[in-house]
């Protein structure tokens, strides 16, 4: 697995968000490996969604967890499709809860998984050549919150 922290969406740089990058991370993985990503934002944000649609790009399955209900969010991204139960999520979390503990509890993000479809077509695709991140940050700063892209809402 791959883990991936910026200190926060507003300072991530954006190389580091392109679908080069990804790519790149994704080669470095073995076949079933999880990339594993902090996001410091909202999925209504415009520079996080530009983010999970890089990496859906080269990641063939993306699921997102909020992380403790903080603005906090973790994305991830399986090198393959197969499906994963809630059950052996349980169970994996677990493992992970006894072996490295931390805050929050990995059982706990299980039951936070946001089963939704998020819509990022009305974000650029950003990569090497253009990553216009500056700009994704504060067009979410000028609008009215919900106002860029529809999205369901999680149950």
């Amino acid at each position: 697995a791959t883990a991936l922290k910026p200190a926060s969406s507003v300072a991530a740089p954006g190389s580091l968000a392109t679908t080069e990058f990804f790519a790149l991370v994704r080669g470095r993985l073995s076949e079933g490996g999880v990339l594993g990503i902090n996001l410091a934002g909202s999925p209504t944000q415009p520079f996080v969604r530009a983010v999970i649609r890089a990496v859906h790009s080269q990641f063939p399955s993306v699921t997102l967890w909020s992380a403790g209900g903080k603005g906090n969010y973790l994305l991830l991204a399986r090198t393959t499709r197969e499906a994963i139960g809630r059950r052996a999520l349980l169970t994996r979390a677990g493992a992970l809860d006894r072996e490295v503990g931390g805050s929050p509890a990995f059982a706990e993000l299980v039951n936070s998984w946001l089963d939704f479809d998020l819509e990022v077509s009305g974000v650029p695709l950003l990569t090497d050549r253009y990553a216009p991140v500056d700009s994704l940050l504060h067009l979410d700063a000028e609008s009215p919150e919900g106002a860029w892209w529809p999205m369901e809402k999680p149950r």
